[in-house]
């Protein structure tokens, strides 16, 4: 019967191969019959067999097989942040496991994944398209507010370059039937850019609509 011996690695106890076992010569010539020799981080117990995704590591004089995902598997948190795995056994009961492949898909571009039912699932292209637009209208929101008159950029950007917030430093310029430039809100669907409305003329009714908007950013409600 051939002799092995099955090393295990000095900081992980996991095993790493098996070799020959080369004979220990004292003893061999000591006891007449052939001795192997064993040394530091083996043994000349056979570790049990094991699957993908799975490794033996020795202590306390035996093999036990733990989980091991390092190799196709990335470790990802609740905020969808990929992470390698560098130990062995399972891993954080909060986060998810997930293959290298969808992983790297991951790390492209998270917000195109969601968990679902305890699990890390890709979205749609339809719950994609929705986001996108959700967001555009955000975006668009937050540089714009609305009036009778139609949307109005919060910040004003001259020719040379410079800028001017619209509510505190331009309405207070303003006289009624002044001309002023307002957007339409884009159907985010079709189109990103607002279509202009030009020479439209400032009216009583818009002036208090910037007065009410003003406290309503100063104050964070309806006035």
């Amino acid at each position: 019967m051939q002799n092995f011996i099955y090393e295990y690695d000095v900081s992980t106890n996991e095993f790493l191969g098996k070799k020959k076992a080369e004979a220990d010569p004292e003893e061999t010539k000591k006891r007449g019959v052939f001795v192997p020799l064993v040394p530091a981080y083996a043994t000349l117990i056979k570790p049990p067999a094991f699957k993908e995704n799975q490794i033996p590591v020795f202590n306390n004089g035996k093999w036990k097989i733990e989980a091991d995902y390092r190799k196709n598997f990335y470790e990802v948190d609740t905020e969808l942040k990929v992470q390698p795995i560098t130990s062995i056994g399972d891993i954080s009961k909060d986060n998810f496991l997930v293959s290298k492949e969808i992983g790297e898909k991951i790390k492209e571009n998270k917000n195109h994944f969601k968990i679902d039912n305890g699990q890390i699932v890709e979205k749609t292209e339809d719950e994609i398209k929705k986001e996108e637009i959700e967001a555009k209208e955000k975006q668009f929101d937050e540089l714009f507010f609305y009036t009778s008159l139609g949307y109005v950029k919060r910040t004003v950007t001259f020719q040379d370059g410079d800028t001017a917030n619209f509510l505190t430093d331009i309405v207070p310029l303003l006289e009624v039937d002044t001309p002023i430039i307002t957007y339409n809100k884009p159907d985010f669907e079709n189109q990103e850019t607002p279509s202009q409305n030009r020479n439209v003329k400032v009216t009583e009714i818009f002036l208090t609509e910037c007065k009410k908007q003003l406290l309503k950013d100063f104050w964070g409600n309806e006035v």
